[in-house]
């Protein structure tokens, strides 16, 4: 079905059509889907559906309670399911008027402010709130819509009976109505809005003459200037603290000097701005000084390269640049001879100053050269007095002096005479007149006039009293204090003059020697005497006769000297023994010995001649030391074996050369006491006899040990022992019976042993000359049990615990007796032989039993603790969590454990409440008491900050198919859910992100254009969300305004303008005297601020006349966005007014449809644009007779017209011609009466034109 008009009458139709133009001609306001239906019913059955209200089934019938004509058996009122009355209502009577009526839901709303402004402006907080009711039970409001334009669209919507909407800023109205579950809606209702969150547009624009870096030159003049787009602009205020002035929208700047201008900005609402712009003046050019640096500034010059350097200052821009033509600041000029430098400085401004300078440099040393006569003396040296002159010359600043001077002293003039002897230097040098001194010049002046003094060099004498004891060289020496000693000669007894001689024959000699020095003088000559002697002395020894034998004296020796000298003649004759003192002439020998015997002799002159001899003196007999006895010795002098005795003596000088005992070398005796003799005699035959005695015995005692019963098992005393023996010697005597133990020490007899242990027992008897009897003997004493010996591992819990099942091998041990056997047994069960296994939980005792050789038996016990099994735990997290673990709060952990067998020593948990943003990975730990550590881990993440992300920049203006794109990223959890909404955040839709970025196609031809809000929301895992928007204009549709083309100046000329998608900021129109500048302008922010129609009195502005001629009418139209549209069109003075006509273009047949055109008449009433057509009539045959169809479109408000085109067919051509004059006429006064209504919306007046436009044909009812 089309509707539910779909069917209706034509009459009923059309009258329908009437009343839906003239209501929305008015400003519509009734419900988007009306509840009350007025319909004919007659010779049909027509059934309704009651809810909501729609026309289900309709036909003709012949009779009542007869079938449809047209053989529709569905449509019955009886049958089911119309036959209920509750849900249809079925028409049948004859024809009449029917209403059907249900209470429509209702609406409401206000307009709230967070924060007001000026001029009934919002500037904060704005929002329509709006509200719906339904009266009729069952049913309720299920959404509230609305839009800014006036239609019928929803361009907002929320969900429920309430809701509030953020108003897009500016003026302008909204207008809404809910939307009931019945079907249909409330009437729309308005709420009148101002809402400007925005601050105005502030700038400030300096004048003046800009200089360099901002700075001016000169006064500046800063020109504020401003704009709001919404509320518009109030006012501008200025400021400047430093400024000569500040007027209404300007300030002057007159001093030097950093202004800050300031320019606040008002707009209607309130709202504020403020800019401020830093003006710089500098119109004074900076202050210049310099300084020169140079090396020894004399008479005008300088003597090396000369620093110049630069200073400026500048007290308000600052000093940008310092620029000197020598180069760089500092900069050096160097060339020789007159140099000028330019200094020039800027500051920042641009103001600049310079000066110059000018100096001179010469560099260069002068030139000097000194001259002096040819030496008069041998070698270069003067013998006489020397003159020296001096000269120079200098190329730039000239010579100023020549000046001399003799070695370090004064200087001088330019010439001087040494007058000295010695080596003289004479120095020259030039100075210029710049101070530049030459390099030293010198010549070397050797002068002497005095002679040389002669030497002898003799040596030493190497003799005693002045005599040479060999052949000395001899040589003359000199000196001479100046020129020194050249030539040096000697002679010797009147020889020839030689550099040196020497004197080889013994005797006295005369030595002469002179010297000549390197000047040429002679010395006087000089002599001395010199004596040699090179020869020795003789020398011999005297001794007397041997009086013992072999060679030896037995007696005191006497020694005598013996020498003589042929030259210098003997001075002394020496002996000494040995290396003893000297004695003179001789010396006796007093002690025994082998002695060395030295003879010396010595000359005058000093030479020495030696002589030895060796005496041998032995005057004592020999010592006889005793017997040496071949045998073995025992105690007390007594021998032990058969023994050979011999004879032993010593003699310290001449040595032993015969001993014997009782005349023969060796003596063998036998067991008994005996006496012998001894004699020696020595090599000088020197003799000594002495008696001795030997004792002998070799046999040992007799001895028999004696011990007490045993008293334990297998050869062992349990008790102790007890230790004796009974010993004899028939020769030398019993000297003692002794007993030890282990090697110990001797003891005596008896002796008791009490302590355990094996025994190795040696008893010994000895007699006096040392013979031993011994028996040895073992004794064995055991009186403690073996021991027991574990080995039981170390407890690899804590506390003593073993964790895990072990052995424990043990050892047993008898140090004496040794172990016999060995056993163990668990908790007291069965013994056993082997390792015993410890296994299980709890606590275990074993037992170990060990029993020795002896007999005693040992039993020892061990308790063992063990545990297996590690303890349990679980960690607990308290706090807001969301997905995949992540919490968006503190995390509170908790670690709970248990262990059944020595239970929970420790739960360790480092951190109870975890606040940190970040993945977190927990580890517990639960300890028994037995060393096992369970560790406990649970991880999660902690993200307390919401995502992040927002959109990108976006033009200021939106249309088409927009890419929205921005940022969304979440650092820690990540991003779970990223959604838009277009609906004020009523509705959202979930779009994707990749690499943190985010992209959607938006096309904005579908929504209505205006100021949107655009919402961003951010979810992360841990359930942090975060939302952003962002305010757009959004526009797909320019304004339009037409003109009439052309029109005399006694009619009139009609303005349309359809607005765009955008409210109308500004409609002007425009009448201009193309020859001149006069000119009548209309302006406001809608078109009932300009004339429409438009009816000129042919007077411009200024009061004057327009001539007879064609004046441009420009109609121009700016919407919120400043987009601009222009219509031309042109007024005649004069020219005849047109008559109105209704002209038919041609009759209407059955094959050819009707034309009907309205044209404009002189009255004002609101006509189609120059440009629309005519609407056609077209009717076509049918085979039935026709019923007349009326589709009526939803209404919306329009200035412009047009006529519905109606189509109708040939059989009904007479109703046809009587009804569309009728229904042109009252379209007609229905649109004149509406045009002097303003519209509050320009935006409804676009959508009636497209609206009535979409009017179409009455069609065929089949």
């Amino acid at each position: 079905m089309r509707g539910w008009s779909g069917k209706l009458s034509p009459l009923a139709a059309l009258a329908a059509a009437l009343v839906s133009v003239t209501v929305v001609i008015a400003a519509y306001t009734g419900p988007i889907r009306p509840r009350t239906v007025t319909v004919q019913d007659g010779y049909v059955r027509t059934i309704y559906q009651n809810s909501p209200w729609q026309m289900v089934c309709r036909c003709a019938y012949a009779d009542p309670g007869g079938r449809c004509a047209d053989n529709d058996y569905g449509c019955f009122c009886g049958a089911p399911p119309y036959n209920n009355t509750a849900l249809y209502t079925c028409y049948e009577d004859e024809p009449r008027y029917v209403n059907v009526t249900h209470n429509p839901a209702t609406a409401s709303g206000s307009f709230t402010c967070g924060t007001w402004g000026s001029n009934g402006w919002c500037r904060g907080g704005a929002s329509l709130n709006v509200s719906g009711s339904e009266p009729v039970s069952g049913y309720s409001i299920i959404r509230m819509e609305g839009n800014y334009t006036g239609g019928n669209e929803a361009a907002v919507s929320c969900s429920g009976a309430s809701c509030g909407f953020t108003p897009p800023q500016g003026q302008g109205t909204f207008w809404y109505w809910a939307v009931s579950s019945y079907g249909d809606t409330s009437a729309k209702n308005s709420l009148a809005y101002k809402f400007d969150a925005g601050a105005p547009t502030v700038s400030l624009s300096p004048s003046g003459t800009l200089g360099s870096n901002g700075w001016y030159r000169s006064n500046v003049t800063v020109t504020g200037s401003g704009s709001d787009a919404v509320s518009g602009l109030a006012g501008i205020a200025m400021s400047c603290p430093s400024c000569a002035s500040c007027g209404s929208g300007s300030c002057f700047i007159q001093s030097d000097g950093v202004h800050t201008v300031t320019a606040t900005a008002t707009d209607n609402a309130g709202n504020s701005s403020t800019s401020n712009l830093t003006v710089r003046k500098d119109t004074v050019p900076p202050s210049l000084s310099y300084s020169v640096a140079g090396q020894n500034f004399r008479n005008g010059w300088y003597r090396s390269a000369v620093e110049f350097s630069a200073n400026a200052s500048d007290a308000t821009s600052g000093v940008a640049s310092v620029v000197l033509s020598c180069g760089s600041n500092p900069c050096s000029v160097s060339a020789e001879g007159q140099n000028t430098v330019t200094i020039t400085a800027t500051d920042y401004a641009g103001n600049s100053s310079s000066m110059s300078e000018t100096v001179w440099i010469d560099t260069v040393k002068p030139l000097v050269s000194l001259s002096v006569p040819p030496a008069d003396g041998l070698n270069g040296w003067y013998v006489s007095n020397v003159t020296a002159t001096a000269s120079g010359s200098d190329a730039t600043s000239g010579i100023d002096v020549v000046r001399t001077r003799l070695n370090n002293g004064a200087w001088g003039g330019s010439s001087l005479t040494v007058t000295t002897d010695g080596v003289n230097y004479v120095y020259a040098q030039a100075v210029d007149v710049a101070g530049n001194e030459s390099d030293l010049v010198y010549a070397t002046v050797r002068r002497d006039t005095v002679p040389p003094v002669a030497s002898l060099n003799i040596p030493t004498p190497n003799g005693q009293n002045g005599w040479f004891i060999s052949n000395p060289t001899v040589s003359a020496g000199g000196t001479d204090a100046t020129s020194g000693v050249a030539v040096r000669q000697v002679r010797v007894n009147g020889g020839a003059w030689q550099s040196s001689a020497v004197i080889g024959t013994d005797g006295v000699h005369t030595v002469e020697g002179r010297a000549q020095d390197y000047a040429g003088h002679w010395s006087s000559t000089v002599s001395s005497t010199v004596r040699v002697d090179s020869t020795p002395p003789t020398a011999s020894v005297s001794l007397p006769p041997v009086d013992g034998q072999n060679g030896w004296y037995v007696s005191d020796v006497a020694i005598g000297a013996v020498g003589d000298d042929a030259t210098s003649g003997v001075a002394s004759r020496e002996a000494r023994l040995g290396s003893g003192a000297w004695q003179p002439n001789g010396l006796t020998i007093t002690t025994d010995g082998t002695h060395t015997v030295t003879v010396r002799v010595t000359d005058n002159a000093g030479n020495s001649h030696t002589a030895t001899a060796t005496v041998q003196r032995d005057a004592t007999p020999p010592t006889i030391n005793g017997l040496d006895g071949a045998g073995t010795a025992g105690n007390n002098g007594w021998y032990v074996s058969d023994v050979e005795v011999s004879g032993v003596a010593s003699d310290a000088t001449s040595g032993i050369v015969l001993v014997e005992v009782d005349g023969q070398p060796n003596l063998a005796l036998s067991e008994g006491v005996h006496s012998v003799l001894i004699r020696a005699v020595d090599e000088a035959g020197n003799q000594s006899t002495q008696a001795f005695s030997v004792r002998v015995d070799t046999t040992p005692p007799v001895l028999t040990p004696q011990l007490s019963p045993l008293d334990g098992d297998n050869g062992w005393y349990v008790a102790g022992a007890t230790l004796d023996a009974a010993a004899s010697d028939a020769l030398s005597g019993l000297a003692a019976v002794r007993v030890r133990v282990d090697g110990g020490a001797w003891q005596t007899l008896p002796l008791d042993l009490t302590d355990e242990g094996v025994y190795d027992v040696e008893i010994e008897a000895e007699d006096e000359a040392g013979n031993l009897t011994r028996e040895n003997l073992t004794v064995r004493i055991d009186r403690t049990a073996p021991t027991i010996t574990p080995s039981i591992p170390a407890a690899d819990g804590k506390n003593g615990w073993y964790v895990s099942p072990f052995e424990v091998s043990y050892a047993t041990d008898d140090n004496l007796a040794g172990v016999q056997s060995s056993a163990w047994r668990l908790n007291n069960g069965t013994w056993q032989n082997g390792t015993p296994q410890i296994d299980g939980e709890g606590e275990i005792v074993l037992d170990i039993r060990a029993a020795d050789n002896a007999g005693n038996t040992r039993i020892r016990r061990y308790t063992f603790t063990l545990d297996q099994t590690p303890p349990v735990g679980a960690i607990t997290l308290t706090g807001e969590a969301g997905v995949e673990d992540w919490y968006r709060s503190a995390v509170e952990v908790n670690l709970t454990g248990e262990d059944a067998v020595s239970g929970v020593a420790e739960v360790r948990l480092p951190q109870a409440v975890i606040e940190a943003e970040g993945w977190h990975v927990v580890r517990g730990e639960v300890e028994d008491k037995a060393g096992w550590v369970t560790e406990i881990r649970r991880s999660f993440g902690i993200d307390l900050t919401p995502p992040q992300g927002g959109f990108d920049a976006l033009p200021e203006l939106l249309s088409g198919t927009v890419e929205l794109a921005g940022d969304a990223s979440d650092a820690l959890s990540g991003l779970l859910r990223l959604e838009i909404s277009f609906s004020m955040g009523y509705q959202w839709q979930e779009i994707t992100a990749t690499n943190d970025r985010w992209t959607y196609e938006w096309d904005t031809t579908q929504t209505n254009g205006g100021y949107k809000r655009l919402y961003l929301r951010l979810t992360d895992k841990a359930g942090n969300t975060y939302t952003t928007g962002v305010d757009v204009l959004v526009s797909n549709a320019l304004p339009a305004a037409e003109i009439t083309r052309q029109w005399v100046i006694s009619e009139s000329g009609q303005v349309s303008i359809t607005p765009g998608d955008l409210p109308i900021r500004q409609v002007c129109l425009t009448i201009q005297d193309p020859s001149s500048d006069r000119k009548v302008e209309w302006c406001g922010d809608s078109i009932e601020d300009i004339p429409n129609p438009v009816q000129w009195d042919g007077k411009f502005a200024d009061g004057t006349q327009a001539a007879p001629g064609q004046y441009p009418v420009t109609v121009q139209v700016t919407d919120i966005a400043g987009r601009t549209v222009m219509a031309s069109g042109t007024v005649i003075i004069p020219a005849p007014t047109p008559t109105p006509t209704v002209e038919e273009r041609e009759e209407a047949t059955a094959t050819k449809p009707l034309v009907i055109v309205v044209l404009p008449t002189a009255t004002p009433i609101p006509t189609a644009t120059p440009t629309q057509t005519a609407t056609e009539e077209r009717e076509e045959p049918t085979r039935t007779p026709p019923a007349v169809s009326v589709v009526l479109p939803t209404p919306q408000p329009t200035v412009a017209v047009k006529p519905p085109k109606i189509e109708v067919q040939a059989a009904v051509e007479v109703v046809r011609r009587a009804l569309w004059p009728f229904l042109t006429l009252i379209g007609l006064a229905a649109a004149l009466g509406y045009s002097a209504m303003r519209d509050e919306r320009p935006k409804a007046i676009r959508k009636l034109a497209e609206r009535m436009e979409q009017i179409k044909d009455l069609q065929e009812v089949k």
